[in-house]
């Protein structure tokens, strides 16, 4: 069995809208409805190289670590027709100080840096609707991820073969094609159940997500809705990494107008 090791594990939280990818927004026949949603999301990020090497940014250091996190989404529907679109974004840097042993003086510090972006679109046509609540859309799109990674090691006092400070970078890029599922099914007047699937491939082998959550309309214009979200890529094996995924639990709200 192939050993697998983690290149970055993490959760952040951050402002994200991606439930609307996987709830569906209603319309009047003869006009556009529109849906956005501001959500805490509890992501775990993992990537696994080909090498089973790697390293670790421990939850602990997360907040003093993160740089800069945004997660949105939007969707709106006419008639039987809908589009989507959803961005997430992380920037994640880490760094720790390493003594060396004696007789070597000094030491070195280490930062690591992890910049995320996944960016989808889509449209939708509805397949059942009971007019009640309770609705299934077929969806068709794109999903773009972009991944760079950064190490810069900074000596105290540098051996004189070396540069006081020695940088890598790499990055990961991957334009992939999906079709799924989403719906929404009422389980009374103010409760519901938001769901959503995907599958597809393009310059990743395979790239799928599932998403599910209760929700509750508070509001004619706003729902709560709490659920979790898992999205993950299998890359090509000539790629750094083997495969790559963000999961985790949400809460937020959903805005109609």
């Amino acid at each position: 069995m192939k050993q697998r090791k983690t290149l970055l594990k993490t959760c952040l939280f951050g402002a994200c809208a991606s439930m609307l990818a996987c709830q569906p927004v209603y319309a009047d026949e003869d006009g556009w409805n529109h849906n956005l949603a501001i959500y805490l999301w509890g992501t775990e990020i993992e990537a696994n190289t080909v090498t089973g090497d790697g390293v670790t940014i421990e939850f602990s250091d997360l907040l003093d670590n993160l740089e800069m996190a945004f997660m949105g989404a939007y969707a709106a529907r006419k008639g039987k027709w809908s589009v989507l679109a959803d961005l997430m974004y992380a920037d994640v840097e880490g760094k720790k100080h390493y003594d060396f042993d004696p007789p070597l003086t000094g030491g070195v510090e280490g930062k690591l840096g992890l910049e995320s972006l996944t960016i989808q679109a889509g449209v939708g046509y509805e397949l059942y609707n009971d007019n009640e609540g309770t609705v299934t859309d077929a969806i068709v799109g794109v999903r773009y991820l972009d991944i760079s990674n950064s190490l810069t090691l900074n000596f105290d006092v540098a051996p004189p073969e070396l540069d006081p400070e020695i940088s890598a970078d790499a990055s990961v890029d991957a334009l992939d094609a999906f079709v799924g599922l989403r719906g929404k099914a009422r389980l009374g007047k103010r409760w519901f159940l938001p769901w959503g699937t995907t599958v597809g491939a393009g310059e990743s082998d395979l790239t799928w997500s599932v998403a599910a959550a209760i929700g509750y309309n508070a509001a004619d214009w706003a729902d709560i809705v709490l659920g979790y979200r898992y999205m993950k890529w299998e890359m090509d094996k000539k790629e750094a990494l083997a495969d790559y995924s963000m999961s985790g639990p949400l809460l937020g709200a959903v805005f109609r107008f």
